[in-house]
């Protein structure tokens, strides 16, 4: 996985609020046969560098994990400590939505959140 691409798309779509992206500007995520780097909880996608907001999170312990929340009395709690306990070498938190980007079939995954028309 070449972290460069990663920072590149994350300035590039960040670049583009209002239009493409609001608040922290979404996330984005790439795979290796192992890794989920995913742009960090918190961090906008316009400041994320090589050296700043990526998490990286180990897919199979993330996935092995996601497979028990449905038995879990508090699947939120669970979730949560399951991102924790995934979660790779990084002072950044994994973004909330790492299990969305970790079950997607892409390699690459944007989600900007574009804001919707308001009238």
């Amino acid at each position: 996985m070449n972290r460069t691409d990663l920072v590149d798309l994350c300035a590039y779509v960040g670049s583009q609020i209002p239009h493409w992206v609001q608040g922290a500007g979404g996330n984005i995520s790439v795979k290796d046969s192992s890794h989920l780097f995913i742009k960090a909880s918190g961090i906008r996608l316009s400041s994320v560098s090589e050296e700043y907001g990526i998490a990286e999170v180990d897919l199979k312990i993330f996935n092995d994990g996601f497979k028990d929340l449905p038995a879990s009395p508090d699947k939120e709690k669970s979730y949560s400590d399951l991102i924790s306990k995934a979660s790779l070498k990084s002072k950044f938190r994994p973004s909330m939505e790492t299990g969305f980007h970790a079950i997607l079939p892409g390699r690459w995954i944007v989600c900007s959140g574009v804001p919707g028309r308001v009238e």
